[in-house]
């Protein structure tokens, strides 16, 4: 992970754990690295139950760039996911 997690040096992640780190910092800017060559995390392939698996996401943005984020999974009605897009 590179980045300061301000909004003019935002944490730059590639990885699950990279990730966990930069999404739970309250008020960090954060962005899927830009340059990588395979944009897709799979959280199925992170655990032996992906169902156990948690992201809390406290950040203040959080860029795509186009990644693909696969088998995000919700364990209850209340658990919810904003998703945005800004040109």
């Amino acid at each position: 992970m590179t980045g300061t997690g301000t909004q003019t040096d935002p944490y730059i992640v590639s990885t699950l754990a990279d990730l966990r780190t930069a999404v739970g910092t309250a008020g960090a800017y954060v962005e899927m690295d830009p340059d990588a060559s395979t944009k897709i995390l799979d959280l199925n392939g992170s655990a032996t139950n992906p169902v156990t698996q948690r992201l809390d996401i406290n950040c203040a943005s959080l860029a795509g760039n186009g990644w693909r984020i696969r088998n995000l999974y919700f364990s209850s009605p209340s658990d919810h996911f904003l998703v945005s897009t800004t040109t």
